[in-house]
């Protein structure tokens, strides 16, 4: 595959995660089209997936080598129990994970070990707004520049 067909299919598949979370945002709130949470049991709920690469300074400052400095596994931890348990204490998915991410600013893909949380959660602004600090927080923390946030209206029963 030529260069130029990379890059721009690469750009194309980055996309993706903004495109469901911009489609999740213009959606109607509530229960998604066709289901009938009531009689499923569940209620309608929010499914929000949060995207984060594993390495630090990941994004921001590829080595030359190509290597990358890992966030341990226990800072990680510490990142679920200090930020993400208390803004979400009702339970969370964690998955490991590996994936890549095309820099908007350098136009390198980053290729790394990565994690995904799953949640479902209310459908209400102070669910998006603790989701985006937790981003925030992390972009900070480890000195990335993106973290990915998918948003899906959902029916769900616990």
């Amino acid at each position: 595959m030529r260069a130029e067909s990379m890059v721009h299919r690469l750009r194309r598949i980055a996309s993706i995660p903004v495109l469901a979370t911009l489609g999740a945002c213009q959606a109607s709130h509530g229960t998604p089209v066709g289901l009938d949470c009531g009689s499923a049991g569940g209620k309608p709920q929010l499914s929000a997936f949060l995207y984060f690469g594993r390495d630090k300074d990941g994004e921001d400052a590829p080595k030359p080598d190509g290597g990358a400095t890992p966030i341990p596994d226990g800072e990680w931890r510490q990142f679920l129990k200090d930020e993400v348990t208390p803004r979400f204490p009702d339970g969370f998915t964690v998955f490991d994970s590996y994936g890549q991410w095309l820099n908007p600013n350098t136009g390198i893909v980053t290729r790394q070990r990565s994690a995904v949380i799953n949640l479902v959660v209310p459908d209400s602004p102070d669910t998006i707004r603790k989701l985006h600090e937790l981003a925030e927080y992390y972009k900070q923390k480890f000195h990335h520049i993106s973290v990915g946030i998918s948003l899906t209206p959902a029916c769900a029963s616990f």
